[in-house]
C-alpha cells in the first residue's frame, strides 16, 4: 500500500509540474499592470451616472446599462485582484451589484435604487483601495492556489482512494490524465481569449456557470453511484470481483470526466487570478515569490492528498464509500446554487429575491446558498432526487433471511431431562 501511495504521490508532483509552467508562463507574459484605480473610476462614474438619471419609466434601459458597467467591472485587473485578495468583499460587492440590477428591474422608486447604488459605488471604492493598498505577492499566490485548488484536490484523491481501495489503481491515472487534461484546456482557453477571441464578462460567467451545472450533474451521479455501492458491501459482503465488474468503460469514463470538469472549473479563474497577481509583479524578485508561493500551495495541495490516501484504507469499506458518497453529494449541492448564480449574473436567468433566507456570505461560500429563488429551486430539486435515490437503494437491497435455528428431537429433550 505505501508503494502505491508513493507511486500516486509522484504522480501528482508530475501533474503539478504542469501547473508549474503555467505560472512561469504568466509570470513571464503578463503585461505590467495600469493600476486599479483608472478601471474603477470609470467604472464609477458610468455607474453614478445611470444611478442619479435613473426613472421608473426607463427601468429596462437603466438595468441593461448597470449591468453593462457591471460586466466592465468584471472584465478589468481590479475584479480579478479583489477576488484574489479580499474574496468577501467581492462577493459583497458582487450581491451588492445583482441586488441594484433586481431593483431596477423591477422599477423600484428612484430613492430605493439611489439608495442601493450609493451602497454599490462605496464598495467598489473601497474593493479598489484595497486591491491597490498593496501586500505580499507570496501569500496571495499561496493562498489562490490553496483556495482554488482545495475542492478540486479533494474530489480527486477521494476518487483515486476509492480505485485503490477496490484493487483498481492500475486505473488512477486516468484521473489524473483528466485533471492534467483541465488544466491544459484553462490555460489554452485563457490564451485563447487573450489573443483569438475577446471573452466578455458576461461570457465568462456564463462558461462558468454552465461548467459548474455540469460538473454539479456528474457529481451527483457518483456520488449515488457510490452509495449504491456501499449497500452492496453491507448486503454482499463485497467481493472484489463484483466491483471490478461495476467499474466498466462507463463507470471509469464518468470519473475521469467528473476529475476533468471539476478542475477545469477552477482552472481558468485561477489563471485568471494569476494574471491579476501577476500584473502587480514589479520585478524579478516580485516573480520569484509569486512562483515561491505557487510551489508552496502546489506542496501543501499534494500533502492533503496524499494524507487522503493514507487515512482512506483504514476506513471501513462501507463507511468509507458513504462518506466519500456525502462528499460528493455536498458538492453537488454547492455547485448547483453556485451554477445557477453564475448564469444570473450572466443575465440568462432572472433573479427572484427570497427576503427568508439570510443574504450571508459564509453561506453563499460555504453551503452554496444564496437569497434567490431560483438557486433554491435547484438545489431542492437536488435534495428530492437524494432522498428517492436513497429510498430505491433502500427497497432494492436484499433481504438476508434470519437463520432458522437446528430442531431439537422430542426424544433427546426429555431423556435430558431424566
Amino acid at each position: 500500500m505505501n508503494v502505491t501511495i508513493s507511486r500516486e504521490a509522484r504522480r501528482w508532483r508530475g501533474g503539478h509540474r504542469v501547473l508549474l509552467a503555467a505560472a512561469l508562463a504568466l509570470a513571464g507574459t503578463i503585461e505590467p499592470s495600469i493600476g486599479h484605480a483608472a478601471p474603477a473610476s470609470s467604472t464609477a462614474r458610468s455607474l453614478r451616472s445611470i444611478v442619479e438619471s435613473y426613472s421608473p419609466d426607463d427601468a429596462k434601459q437603466a438595468k441593461q446599462a448597470a449591468q453593462d458597467a457591471f460586466f466592465e467591472f468584471e472584465g478589468s485587473v481590479l475584479d480579478h485582484d479583489l477576488a484574489a485578495r479580499d474574496p468577501q468583499l467581492y462577493r459583497q460587492l458582487e450581491g451588492e451589484w445583482m441586488r441594484l440590477l433586481a431593483a431596477m428591474d423591477g422599477g423600484r422608486p428612484q430613492d430605493q435604487v439611489r439608495s442601493q447604488g450609493a451602497l454599490v459605488l462605496a464598495l467598489l471604492e473601497h474593493g479598489a483601495a484595497t486591491a491597490g493598498a498593496g501586500g505580499s505577492v507570496f501569500v496571495d499566490s499561496l493562498l489562490v492556489i490553496l483556495r482554488e485548488g482545495f475542492e478540486a484536490i479533494l474530489i480527486v484523491s477521494a476518487l483515486a482512494t476509492y480505485l485503490v481501495r477496490i484493487g483498481e489503481g492500475s486505473r488512477v491515472p486516468y484521473l489524473y490524465g483528466g485533471a492534467a487534461l483541465a488544466v491544459g484546456a484553462s490555460v489554452l482557453l485563457w490564451m485563447a481569449a487573450r489573443s483569438v477571441f475577446v471573452l466578455s464578462g458576461a461570457d465568462r460567467e456564463a462558461l462558468e456557470g454552465w461548467t459548474i451545472l455540469l460538473a454539479t450533474g456528474v457529481l451527483f451521479w457518483v456520488s449515488y453511484w457510490l452509495v449504491s455501492k456501499a449497500e452492496a458491501d453491507r448486503w454482499h459482503a463485497f467481493v472484489k470481483s463484483r466491483v471490478e465488474r461495476a467499474v466498466g468503460r462507463g463507470a471509469l469514463f464518468g470519473l475521469t470526466f467528473l476529475s476533468f470538469v471539476v478542475v477545469f472549473r477552477e482552472g481558468l479563474e485561477t489563471v485568471l487570478f494569476y494574471e491579476a497577481i501577476a500584473a502587480r509583479t514589479r520585478d524579478t524578485s516580485d516573480q520569484s515569490l509569486l512562483v515561491a508561493g505557487f510551489l508552496t500551495g502546489c506542496g501543501a495541495l499534494v500533502a492533503l492528498c496524499v494524507v487522503f490516501q493514507k487515512v482512506g484504507p483504514r476506513i471501513p469499506m462501507r463507511a468509507f464509500f458513504n462518506v466519500t458518497g456525502g462528499l460528493l453529494y455536498f458538492m453537488a449541492f454547492r455547485f448547483a446554487g453556485a451554477g445557477v448564480r453564475e448564469l444570473q449574473e450572466a443575465g440568462l436567468l432572472a433573479q427572484t429575491p427570497l427576503a427568508l433566507v439570510p443574504d450571508s456570505t459564509a453561506l453563499a461560500r460555504w453551503l452554496g446558498l444564496f437569497p434567490y429563488l431560483e438557486p433554491l429551486a435547484l438545489q431542492a430539486v437536488l435534495v428530492a432526487l437524494a432522498l428517492f435515490a436513497l429510498v430505491q437503494t433502500w427497497r432494492r437491497r436484499p433481504r438476508v433471511p434470519a437463520a432458522t435455528p437446528p430442531a431439537v428431537e422430542p426424544r433427546r429433550v426429555m431423556a435430558g431431562r431424566q
